[in-house]
């Protein structure tokens, strides 16, 4: 999938790979984030990691609408990025690694 890495530290990386990911991760400060998103779709189709002041990890991913939008959180660096090259190459196998929150009623009222 063509994408876009932002992080919050300034760093953006056009159609990242696994590297970018891990450096990106491994970077990040408590209460910094990224979001990595589809260039055909990129209001819509996302994943985006938090990594929380307590150390735990916040990973959300919406597939195509507002209503469709899941959150989990987990302590394994090592798991969110599986999880983000996994969503790069439109392989799903990722998402059964984590129990899923839905939180697409959030965002119901957005434009679709």
């Amino acid at each position: 999938m063509k994408a876009t890495l932002q992080a919050s530290n300034g760093v953006a990386i056009g159609n990242p790979v696994e590297a970018n990911v891990i450096a990106v991760l491994e970077s990040m400060a408590r209460g910094g984030n990224a979001v990595i998103s589809s260039d055909r779709e990129p209001k819509v189709v996302f994943i985006q990691v938090w990594l929380r002041d307590n150390g735990v990890y916040q990973l959300e991913y919406r597939d195509g609408r507002p209503t469709r939008h899941y959150q989990t959180l987990t302590v394994s660096r090592e798991k969110v990025c599986a999880a983000i090259v996994g969503w790069l190459a439109d392989d799903d196998s990722w998402k059964a690694s984590f129990q899923w929150k839905f939180i697409g009623d959030w965002f119901a009222d957005e434009e679709e």
